[in-house]
């Protein structure tokens, strides 16, 4: 992959390859599409890659740009301007925000996040982006199994009849079991929900 291309394919033509993975740690819900390990630890680390140079973030210098997007700023409210839709706007041709660090234009989401964490060394096509972001799920996939492997089951939400009719059983006392069945008729079809009644004589 030449550097001219990759750096058109980025940065409009700029010289330098720009990638942003931005990720505030001590933030449970962190921004940047984070992965949390722990309330302290993330899955896959933060970095700004601008070139062969790569550095740690500061949040305070990320923007959003709209200039190619279908979004204009409603200045009617001073106070609190917003964006507003602009789907006829001249220019523009998505519905996405381009991102901004330190006034220069980055590559972010899955694609950033494999390749500054030396996880994928592709291209920058559609097809690339479609594939880190494959990778990346597939990845967090698996996290999610060992996960599910690590979660220890508590007791059961209900009552089952033996442990019922064993607790309530007392020496000389007979239990009768009698259960009795709901019906429910729904589209067409018919459901039934069965619940033990113990008396003890």
């Amino acid at each position: 992959m030449s550097e001219s291309k990759l750096a058109q394919s980025l940065c409009g033509g700029d010289s330098t390859p720009r990638w942003l993975r931005a990720t505030k740690t001590d933030n449970p819900c962190a921004p940047g599409g984070a992965v949390m390990m722990t309330r302290s630890k993330v899955l896959w680390g933060s970095g700004v890659l601008n070139g062969n140079e790569l550095s740690f973030p500061d949040l305070s210098l990320i923007q959003e740009d709209i200039t190619h997007s279908w979004y204009e700023v409603n200045k009617d409210n001073v106070s609190q301007p917003c964006l507003e839709p602009a789907p006829f706007k001249p220019g523009a041709y998505s519905w996405i925000k381009s991102v901004k660090y330190a006034h220069n234009f980055f590559e972010v989401g899955p694609l950033a996040r494999m390749i500054i964490n030396g996880l994928y060394r592709g291209n920058t096509s559609t097809m690339d982006r479609i594939y880190a972001r494959t990778f990346e799920t597939s990845l967090i996939v698996q996290l999610m199994k060992d996960w599910l492997n690590q979660l220890i089951p508590g007791p059961p939400p209900i009552k089952q009849k033996t442990e019922i009719i064993h607790k309530i059983k007392a020496p000389g006392r007979p239990v009768l079991l009698f259960p009795y069945k709901i019906y429910v008729y729904f589209l067409g079809t018919k459901f039934f929900f069965e619940t033990p009644s113990v008396f003890t004589i």
